[in-house]
């Protein structure tokens, strides 16, 4: 599929979309949260603190 002569990097693929991450409002949201207050506004338990 595509151009064999061409060729893409994890690097071209990841790259953008790391780029988004901090240009998306709820995604920094996200990003900023400490791990226990995201946890709790997902409403998700991590696995190793299920019991």
């Amino acid at each position: 599929m595509g151009d064999e002569a061409t060729r893409v990097t994890p690097s071209d693929i990841v790259t953008p979309r790391l780029k988004d991450l901090y240009t998306n409002e709820d995604m920094l949201t996200i990003f900023t949260l400490e791990f226990d207050d995201l946890c709790r506004k997902e409403n998700w338990v991590a696995p190793w603190r299920r019991g």
